[in-house]
């Protein structure tokens, strides 16, 4: 074999496979006659900003509560002599549920009314002495006249010489006993008429003691305060009852309204900052209703506490909900939708439409390639209302009927003119 002709076909070889990767690409020059390759240009889809309803909506899990709802307690204490509803009955403002056995009560409130028959006695006596004194008064009044007629004569008397000086003080001294006398007698008529106020102040006293004890009386009898069902009972004829306050206070009932009830929601402090009351609200799930019943009313935030819990930091809001039909219970809970926020005046773009940026301080920005009617690229700071996973909802920056880029904005550039072509092919 031909040796060195196969060296030389081997490095032939070797050569046609290995020079191809090493050759460098040189730029074409314009004008040496080789065509120079354009750049892609991006393609360009635009959207338009309108005026539209935009709602902010949030899904918060709500449970339902009676309107009012109570812990049934006695004012006073004493045994239990009868119970007349148990759990689940349902009770009317002012029936009776529950009778206590005071027997003092009866025999003090019987006490105050022989105090208080004596205390009217002691009136009338006082009464009588007065009427006795001003009779007495009518008659020294008379005689007093007689005694000083008297006088006149026996001065006159006295004068002419006919009488003696001491017969006109026999008679001056006469008038003046029955005027004393009549002093002496007004004096016990304002006695009387003291005696007679002081009988009739302690009557009021006893009279209002009286009327305690019949309130106290009437606190045997624990009625209802409102329309509501028994939701639980804890007590049983002849069980020892205390009044609320005390250490061992007993609660014999707990009373829950259930034609209106409260819808419960626990709102977090993004969402809260939004909520107040009149805001809507729908429900959207009821556990254990695939047939949602349709409420009597439009629903809305009745109130809100104002204040968020210390653990949770969580604001309660409450809606009001009409139940007379009674088809729903305390203790129901499912899923609201409030709506929290309402556009409508305001500009709406594709969310994608919206550039986010980091400023040198930290702060977030949001801008939008805005293109004009000549084509041309413009970048605007914008504020952003609202935006959830399909539109964004621009305060300031933007106009109604504006054009935006909604995709590929990193390939445009700030007052980028675009060409005809990109104009053609894009989709508005």
């Amino acid at each position: 074999m031909n040796t060195p002709r196969l060296t030389f076909l081997l490095l032939l070889v070797i050569a046609l496979v290995v020079l191809p990767g090493c050759q460098k690409s040189t730029p074409a020059v314009p004008g040496s006659g080789t065509p120079v390759a354009k750049p892609a240009q991006a393609p360009v889809q635009l959207a338009t900003a309108e005026q539209k309803l935009v709602e902010r909506q949030v899904r918060i899990p709500f449970t339902l509560e009676g309107f009012q709802q109570i812990d049934v307690t006695s004012r006073i204490d004493g045994h239990l002599r009868t119970v007349h509803f148990d759990i689940g009955d349902p009770v009317v403002a002012g029936d009776l549920l529950a009778e206590l056995h005071v027997p003092e009560l009866a025999v003090e409130i019987e006490r105050q009314e022989l105090v208080i028959e004596e205390a009217e006695r002691a009136i009338e006596s006082r009464h009588a002495e007065q009427q006795q004194a001003v009779a007495q008064i009518a008659e020294q009044e008379a005689l007093l006249e007689l005694r000083s007629r008297e006088l006149r004569r026996i001065r006159n008397l006295v004068e002419a010489g006919a009488l003696t000086k001491e017969k006109q003080d026999e008679a001056e001294f006469a008038v003046a006993a029955v005027e004393a006398a009549e002093v002496r007698i007004r004096a016990q008529i304002a006695t009387a008429g003291t005696r007679i106020r002081r009988a009739e102040a302690q009557l009021l006293i006893e009279e209002a003691e009286l009327q305690r004890r019949e309130v106290l009386a009437s606190y045997t009898r624990i009625e209802a305060p409102f329309d509501g069902h028994i939701t639980a009972r804890h007590v049983h004829p002849g069980s020892f009852v205390e009044p609320a306050g005390g250490e061992n206070s007993t609660a014999l009932y707990q009373l829950e309204s259930t034609k209106s009830l409260r819808m419960v929601m626990f709102l977090p402090l993004a969402d809260a900052s939004s909520l107040g009351t009149g805001q809507g609200l729908s429900i959207v799930s009821l556990e254990g209703m695939d047939d949602l019943p349709e409420p009597q009313q439009p629903l809305a935030i009745a109130r809100t506490s104002r204040a968020f819990q210390r653990g949770s930091r969580m604001m309660r809001a409450e809606a009001d909900l009409d139940n007379s039909d009674g088809l729903l219970k305390p203790g129901d809970y499912g899923v609201a939708e409030i709506v929290l926020e309402r556009f409508e005046e305001q500009p709406v773009i594709p969310v994608t439409a919206i550039v986010t940026r980091k400023a040198a301080d930290g702060t977030t920005g949001y801008s939008v390639m805005r293109v004009d009617t000549d084509g041309q690229v413009w970048r605007s700071d914008v504020e952003l209302l609202f935006q959830d996973t399909h539109v964004a909802v621009i305060g300031h920056g933007l106009e109604v009927g504006d054009q935006v880029i909604t995709s590929n904005q990193d390939q445009f550039s700030d007052q980028q003119q675009l060409t005809p072509t990109q104009r053609e092919s894009s989709y508005r």
